[in-house]
């Protein structure tokens, strides 16, 4: 008995081996140089993250590593990006996006969207989102958090960005949830962050993982996840989408002509009757200063509106009211600037 256990014990470290190492994401030299405390050699690094760092959710990988990933994969993705393309224009032109959820209708799904209430506001935006967006299509679904209870019956739970939800307060005893049926992991994160490092081992095990970004899901793919690129869409009934035709009360506008004047976008959506020429919106980083420092003649020459916020604003009534000024302004901004925080890009 104890010579099969161990048997079983060893397929599956490699198994496991194998679907890291097929992910391309581990790199024994980066994984020494993070932990000083691990024995220096290749080797050793392997074992010591397959018995012990995976579980402990150790950071692995650096940009570096996933840029040279990312180059050795651009004509798959660039395929896989062609065919997603010509999917989505063909059922619109069909007429079948609205019939995507009739199966969960009719057989009266309920689902749970989760998100961490210690976790960055805009997490709460994606899950927003996302809960809203099944409810327009007549599902049955709600908003939970690490504090509900965890016995409430669900056909589906999904957890919105699983580096925060698994990771902060009581999130952390919801882990065993992660790869139980009727579980969707919605990663929202990077892969050179340790923030990913921290949700990969559950990653590896969900039944389910949606991906906010085609190439990371890809990456997790080559892992042998199940995997679905999903991006929520635009929602016409959002609040985020809802003009607000006031705006003198927020302090970054006071003082412009335009926060006084009544303005709704939906009425009359003209770009060249938006008030603010640019705007940026981001935490503060070193490359961003960078950036915005070399635009600064461009910026000179027009209306140029900048808001940093905090990198870590957990949700309350205060990051809320802050997030909705962030919308309000970009429905009056003729471009909205996007920097990333660090030189891989995300989205394109």
């Amino acid at each position: 008995m104890e010579a099969k256990r161990a048997l079983g014990a060893s397929a599956a470290t490699t198994s496991l081996e194998q679907r890291v190492r097929a992910s391309g994401l581990f790199d024994p030299d980066v994984y020494l140089e993070l932990h000083p405390d691990i024995p220096r050699h290749s080797a050793e690094a392997w074992r010591h993250f397959l018995r012990h760092g995976l579980e402990e959710r150790r950071a692995f990988t650096s940009p570096l590593v996933v840029a040279r990933l990312l180059a050795q994969m651009d004509d798959a993705i660039r395929a896989e990006r062609h065919c997603l393309t010509r999917l989505a224009e063909g059922a619109a032109a069909d007429g079948d996006v609205a019939e995507c959820a009739a199966p969960l209708r009719r057989r009266g799904v309920k689902i749970g969207v989760f998100c961490s209430s210690l976790g960055n506001f805009f997490m709460r935006e994606i899950a927003d989102l996302l809960a809203w967006g099944l409810q327009a299509e007549g599902i049955d679904a709600v908003q939970r958090d690490e504090n509900a209870n965890r016995d409430e019956r669900f056909d589906l739970r999904i957890f919105v960005a699983p580096h925060e939800f698994f990771w902060l307060g009581k999130g952390r005893n919801w882990t065993e949830i992660a790869a139980a049926p009727g579980s969707v992991l919605y990663n929202v994160e990077q892969p050179q962050t340790q923030w990913f490092c921290r949700a990969f081992p559950l990653l590896l095990e969900a039944p389910l993982v949606l991906d906010i970004n085609l190439q990371s899901a890809m990456i997790l793919r080559r892992a042998g996840c199940n995997v679905v690129h999903f991006m929520p869409g635009h929602l016409p009934s959002a609040r985020y989408a809802q003009p607000r035709l006031d705006i003198s009360d927020i302090p970054l506008a006071k003082g412009y002509a335009f926060a006084r004047r009544p303005y709704d976008w939906q009425a009359r959506n003209r770009l060249d009757e938006r008030p603010i020429d640019i705007l940026f919106i981001g935490t503060r980083a070193p490359r961003r200063d960078k950036a915005l420092l070399r635009l600064q003649e461009l910026t000179d020459r027009h209306r140029f509106v900048c808001v940093y916020r905090s990198s870590s604003e957990p949700i309350t009534e205060q990051s809320v009211a802050a997030a909705e000024q962030s919308w309000v302004l970009a429905q009056r901004a003729k471009i909205v600037l996007n920097v990333h925080r660090d030189w891989i890009g995300y989205f394109e």
